[in-house]
């Protein structure tokens, strides 16, 4: 009799347990589906400022691919300037990062990494508009987020801004607009 509800209960435990991880995940999966249509290899142009009146053109493709049954994605960005000092084109920027759905906190999540090997913690929301934004902390620069959508034509359109004083104002300084070649 032991032994049966031994049995049992441990039944019982499993059970709950692997119902929990399902409704885990699929919290999961219906949050990431807002971001799927970001999927695929995507190409285009932007701008970027470091400074007043200094736009600096570059050319940009981004690999975005679904992993794990939807609840990750991989973003692989690669950024060409135009010219450079040797008046050749040279990388600007190559970053990678890993977006995802933390159900218990109920928040995007994405970790992003520089080829120097930094790398920063962003937080991430879709708004009421759908728009995907995400954004974190500089030490020096203040505070930095990203816009994406996708516009009329399908598009991938970002935008980047700074603020300097806490999110009171913002000052555009990077522009993109991408298509999806795949």
């Amino acid at each position: 009799m032991k032994q049966l509800l031994l049995k049992a209960t441990l039944l019982f435990v499993l059970t709950v347990n692997f119902a929990f991880a399902q409704q885990i995940d699929s919290v999961q999966i219906n949050e990431m589906k807002k971001v799927q249509w970001l999927t695929g290899k995507w190409k285009g142009d932007g701008w970027i400022m470091f400074g007043p009146g200094q736009k600096h053109p570059f050319s940009q493709t981004e690999t975005i691919s679904s992993k794990l049954n939807g609840i990750l994605l991989t973003i692989e960005g690669l950024g060409i300037n135009h010219k450079s000092d040797e008046g050749k084109p040279k990388i600007a920027h190559q970053a990678f990062a890993v977006l995802s759905y933390d159900s218990k906190n109920q928040k995007f999540k994405m970790r992003a990494y520089k080829s120097d090997g930094a790398f920063v913690d962003a937080d991430a929301e879709i708004d009421e508009n759908g728009n995907f934004i995400w954004g974190f902390n500089h030490p020096y620069a203040g505070e930095i987020r990203f816009t994406i959508k996708q516009n009329e034509k399908g598009q991938w359109h970002e935008t980047g801004e700074v603020s300097r004083d806490k999110g009171k104002t913002w000052f555009q300084n990077f522009e993109m607009i991408l298509n999806k070649i795949e």
